[in-house]
């Protein structure tokens, strides 16, 4: 259901705001695939909202528990968040969303079959 507008935001580096098991979350969105299980996942960088730990903070997000999506699409921000490490998910990376530049930023191999969208300005 969110899956385009999650995309979205991934290649145009848009915040994003949505509803995660009951509580507001603002989050700059880096990953989008597919968990283990295959359950679509969304890795997101929360930097507003509720959440049971410190903010700003690295946090998956299954696609299917979001709620009330809301791209802020005349915002941007620098992909720049410490500490993320694509590994440490588990990822199928057949498939991945990830911004533009992500390969070299994240150390995946070039030759990792993802999708990484061109950003244009």
């Amino acid at each position: 259901m969110h899956d385009m507008k999650l995309k979205q935001a991934i290649k145009g580096l848009h915040p994003i705001e949505f509803v995660y098991h009951g509580k507001r979350r603002v989050v700059h969105p880096y990953t989008y695939g597919k968990n283990q299980k295959q359950h679509p996942i969304l890795s997101a960088y929360q930097v507003e909202g509720s959440s049971s730990g410190p903010l700003p903070d690295w946090r998956p997000f299954l696609v299917a528990e979001i709620k009330d999506l809301w791209v802020f699409s005349e915002q941007t921000f620098i992909p720049d968040a410490p500490g993320y490490n694509i590994a440490d998910l588990g990822w199928n990376v057949d498939g991945l969303v990830l911004p533009a530049g992500a390969c070299t930023w994240w150390g995946l191999p070039q030759t990792a079959t993802v999708y990484v969208p061109k950003i244009t300005t």
